[in-house]
Formats: C-alpha cells, sequence, structure tokens
C-alpha cells in the first residue's frame, strides 16, 4: 500500500515537471489550477498571441490568469504610487482596446491602498511632508506635499505636519530638534534645523537629534582624515572631523579614522605625511593610471637600474663603484666589489687604498701599478713613491727605502736620506748613487758629493776626508771643508803629502824668535795672550821693517 502511494505521487510530480516544461513564456504550472497560469504582472489575450504578454506600464494584475482561457482578464490595478485615469475606469473589456492607464501621483504623494482615483494619492512619501490633505468631493485632488526644508528627512506623513521633517539627512547636522504640531492645529509643526557639514567631513546617518557639528565625524569619500571630530566638553569648543581632497589619482572610502589616500595604481608609492603625491614605487618608472581598476602605468625598471624620487621616476644606471639594492629604489656601495670600500666617518663610497678610480673596470676601481701608490691625501690618483721611497705592502703609502742601495732612515728626526758617502740621484733606482773617488758626503756637504780639499784624502765609507798629516796638530774642519792647524799650534797643513809629519808648529813663546814668513802664517793661528808678547810683536815688526828698507 506504501509502495503504490509513493508510485502515485511520483508520477504527479512526473506529470507537474512535463506540464511546466510545456507552459508558454511568462506562466507557469499552477497545481491548484491544474494548468498553466501567467506570472504576476502579465496577462494573456487569446486574440493578440499564444503567450503572457507584460501588463501596461505602471500596472499589474490583481489575480492570475489561465493561458488559454475564452475571457481573460485585463490588468486591473495600478502599482503603488499610481492612479487610474477618470475616464477609463472599464477594466473587463472583451476586446481588450481599451486598457487602463495608469498615472503617477503628484510631486510627493502617494498611494497607501488600490488606487483607482487622484485621491488615492493621500499620503506624502518619504523626505516629504504635507501642507494639504487629499479629498475626494467636490472635486478629486491628492495631498499637497513638500519636500522636507534644509537638509531635513522624514519617512513620510499621512497628516499635516512639519515636523514630521524631524532627521538630517546624511552628510548634515542637527542644531534645533522639530516641533510638533499643537492639537489645536494653530502650528502646523516646524522641522529640524540641520546644516551641511563642512570641507569633505560628514556622517553615516543623518542625526535624529540636537546636538554639534562634531555630529559630522566622518570624512567623504575621496577625502583623508587629519583630525578626529571634536566634542564639546567644559569650555572646549566642538568640531567636525578635519578632512582634505585626495591628491589626483587617488581615491578614499567613506571613513572615520586617521589616514590616507590610495592610489589608484598599484604600483604607485603609498601615500603618507612625507608621500603627498602618486607617483611610481621606487624601482619603476612611467606614469601612474589615472582611474581605479586601470592597468598600472608603472613598469619595473629594467636589470641593473634603478629608479626613485630623485631620479624624477626615470630609470638609472648606477654610477662607478654601485650596484643596485634589492628593490631597484637606489644605489649602495659595492663593498664587495675589487678595490672598493665605504668611508664610515664620511659615508663616502669610494676606492680603497692603493687603488684608484677606474670607470672602465666592472668595481669602478683598479689597483695601483707597482711602485705607485694612493689615499684619501692623493685624492685616490695613483702616484709615483719620490726619490729613496717604495710603497708599502697594499699600496696606500710610500716608506724608506732602507733596502736600497745607499739609502738610510734617520731614526731620530724620521727622515729617509742618503748614506754618507752617497748622494741623491734620481736617476739612481734606490735614489742614491755612491760619491766617485776622491768625493765624500756627509751632513755638512747637504748630502752632495764634493771632492776631498788639498792636503787631504777620503776615508773608507768615503763619509768624511783625513789630513795627510794624521799627527794630533792637524784636524780636518767640515765647516771650511781644509785641513787645519789645532789651537796652539800654526802651520799650513793643507800642502802636507800623504804620511806627513810635522805640518803644523807649536805657536812661540817669543815673538822675536820667528821669521818673517812663519810671522805671516802665524799671525792668523796663534792667539797673543801676554803683554809681553806684544811688545815683543812690535819691536819684531820693527825690526823687520828696518831690515827691508836697509
Amino acid at each position: 500500500m506504501i509502495n503504490l502511494q509513493k508510485v502515485i505521487i511520483f508520477q504527479i510530480i512526473i506529470a507537474q515537471v512535463l506540464a511546466q516544461q510545456q507552459c508558454p513564456q511568462n506562466s507557469f504550472f499552477s497545481a491548484q489550477a491544474q494548468t498553466c497560469v501567467c506570472n504576476q504582472g502579465y496577462y494573456f489575450d487569446l486574440f493578440q498571441s499564444d503567450q503572457c504578454q507584460k501588463c501596461q506600464t505602471n500596472s499589474t494584475s490583481s489575480m492570475l490568469q489561465q493561458v488559454g482561457g475564452f475571457y481573460t482578464q485585463a490588468c486591473d490595478i495600478c502599482l503603488p504610487n499610481f492612479y487610474f485615469n477618470e475616464n477609463n475606469q472599464q477594466i473587463f473589456n472583451f476586446n481588450m482596446k481599451s486598457v487602463p492607464i495608469c498615472i503617477e501621483c503628484p510631486q510627493g504623494a502617494g498611494t497607501n491602498q488600490e488606487s483607482y482615483l487622484i485621491s488615492s494619492c493621500n499620503v506624502c512619501l518619504q523626505n516629504y511632508y504635507m501642507t494639504n490633505p487629499a479629498s475626494e468631493s467636490p472635486t478629486p485632488y491628492s495631498a499637497l506635499c513638500l519636500p522636507c526644508p534644509n537638509g531635513t528627512v522624514s519617512s513620510g506623513a499621512q497628516t499635516v505636519d512639519q515636523s514630521v521633517c524631524n532627521s538630517c539627512a546624511v552628510n548634515y547636522y542637527m542644531i534645533q530638534s522639530s516641533i510638533p504640531a499643537s492639537q489645536s492645529n494653530e502650528n502646523k509643526g516646524v522641522a529640524a534645523q540641520c546644516l551641511a557639514c563642512p570641507n569633505g567631513s560628514g556622517n553615516i546617518v543623518g542625526s535624529n537629534q540636537q546636538g554639534d557639528i562634531s555630529q559630522c565625524s566622518m570624512c567623504l569619500e575621496n577625502y583623508y582624515m587629519v583630525s578626529p571630530a571634536i566634542q564639546s566638553v567644559l569650555q572646549s569648543k566642538p568640531s567636525a572631523a578635519q578632512c582634505l581632497p585626495c591628491p589626483e589619482n587617488s581615491y578614499n572610502l567613506k571613513n572615520s579614522h586617521l589616514g590616507f589616500c590610495i592610489c589608484f595604481d598599484q604600483n604607485a608609492t603609498p601615500l603618507s605625511q612625507q608621500v603627498t603625491s602618486c607617483n611610481c614605487k621606487d624601482g619603476y618608472f612611467g606614469s601612474v593610471s589615472t582611474s581605479l581598476n586601470s592597468p598600472s602605468g608603472c613598469s619595473q625598471c629594467p636589470q641593473g637600474q634603478y629608479s626613485n624620487s630623485k631620479t624624477q621616476y626615470t630609470c638609472k644606471t648606477c654610477p662607478s663603484k654601485f650596484v643596485i639594492n634589492q628593490d631597484q629604489s637606489d644605489c649602495i656601495c659595492n663593498i664587495t666589489g675589487l678595490g672598493v670600500t665605504l668611508d664610515d666617518s664620511t659615508k663616502i663610497c669610494t676606492c680603497k687604498n692603493g687603488y684608484y678610480e677606474d670607470i672602465t673596470s666592472f668595481s669602478g676601481c683598479s689597483p695601483c701599478s707597482i711602485g705607485f701608490y694612493s689615499n684619501n691625501i692623493t685624492q685616490k690618483i695613483c702616484q709615483k713613491c719620490p726619490s729613496k721611497f717604495v710603497t708599502n705592502t697594499d699600496q696606500s703609502d710610500c716608506i724608506c727605502n732602507v733596502n736600497g742601495l745607499g739609502v738610510v732612515l734617520d731614526s731620530q728626526n724620521n727622515t729617509c736620506m742618503c748614506k754618507n758617502g752617497y748622494q741623491e740621484d734620481n736617476s739612481s733606482i734606490s735614489g742614491c748613487s755612491p760619491c766617485p773617488q776622491g768625493f765624500y758626503s756627509n751632513s755638512s756637504t747637504s748630502y752632495k758629493c764634493i771632492s776631498c780639499p788639498s792636503g787631504s784624502y777620503t776615508n773608507h765609507d768615503q763619509s768624511n776626508c783625513i789630513c795627510n798629516d794624521q799627527s794630533i796638530a792637524v784636524y780636518f774642519d767640515p765647516v771650511s771643508k781644509a785641513c787645519k792647524c789645532q789651537n796652539g799650534y800654526f802651520g799650513n797643513p793643507s800642502q802636507a803629502t800623504l804620511n806627513t809629519i810635522g805640518s803644523c808648529t807649536p805657536c812661540p813663546k817669543q815673538m822675536l824668535q820667528v821669521t818673517y814668513i812663519q810671522y805671516e802664517i802665524m799671525k792668523s793661528q796663534c792667539v797673543l795672550a801676554t803683554f809681553s808678547n806684544l811688545i815683543s810683536l812690535s819691536l819684531a815688526i820693527v825690526v823687520i821693517k828696518l831690515f827691508i828698507l836697509l
């Protein structure tokens, strides 16, 4: 028995599905009527078509009409807020030549029931208030409705009362609540007083109670907030949210928080307190898109190039000694490159000591040639070490070539100089060359080789001269560069030959004991220390002159 019921139900469902598939357009199979009926808002005209047709403008049908019936029902009611043409109220007509015409209610008026006459427009629509009610006689007319004033809104009206405009429209704030009409009808009501939010500020929903400008707590679309609204507390003055318009090529949704607009272009630098205009982000070039959801106008720089605000968003190649950073936004010092370093104090990317700038080099720096050096003093230009010097290990400076021929470092004065017996010679590899045979040099000669004077010869290292007369009475004077007698002696040792002794004679105690020739030599060398010597000398001179005269 249960199985039989299931079979019957299944057959009915199948029949309904098949019938539904066979119903004409704009109709459906009614299980209750067991036939096809037109959809709501459609009618069937047997004489014009075999399908359901849409009702005339602004009208609809009160009952679902059977498809294919002999008598058809016209669209017999108007849509809400419309009424029938007063000259055509007949809604049943066999040939359907005359059909009802629905007319829209006058401005702001509407209907709350099936409407046939203009007096059916007896209520005011949303955001309107009523100044005169509808009437059916003697002459039918609709309610007279006016828009709510000065940014106010209403939910509609059924009576004469302006106070139905008791809320502010979106982006307005209320400074005075509405005043309802009095029962004596002497006062027809006063709408609320609303003012527009200033300078791009607004709110989500209009205010429905009295307040102040702080009700404008949001920023409108395409504005961004720089300061929130301030409510009146104690003596503080209220203020609306401070909003600024979005920069060119950017947008923003209505918002209630501090923030910034969004650039149309997804490859633009995000706007911030520092970034106030839409440009391609670092590492990209081009012109940003000028509308939302349009393709990006910014393209990534080719490999090995960078861009930023300093390049005016055009791709550039990094200069010598620099490489691109990870996001291609700038160049960084290529500290891993040959000879490149970053100066910690100046933060300047430069060549290391011992290298020079070379734009033809891959790193931008090349090592100095052998014998050349560079450092900050040379402005990283390789220079040749001067005479007597060689480069240090890293070619950052010159050091005294103590291993060079004839070169020595004066540790006391920290001076690199030629040894005694050598002279400066720029044509020499070491910068010093030995003095020729018979010449000598030392500090007194300013390390210039000069020949030993008469009566002398060079010592073994050519650092000085040795007098031929090597007796204790003879010495070599480095100032006059000549062999001289010691104090208390006189003579002419510069005339002495090698291994001669006695070229200098002790000064006599009595001047009368000397010859004229001895006197001429002695007078510049011996010291006349006593009065008796002076007398003796004078007498000797007189005697000599007399002898000459005779």
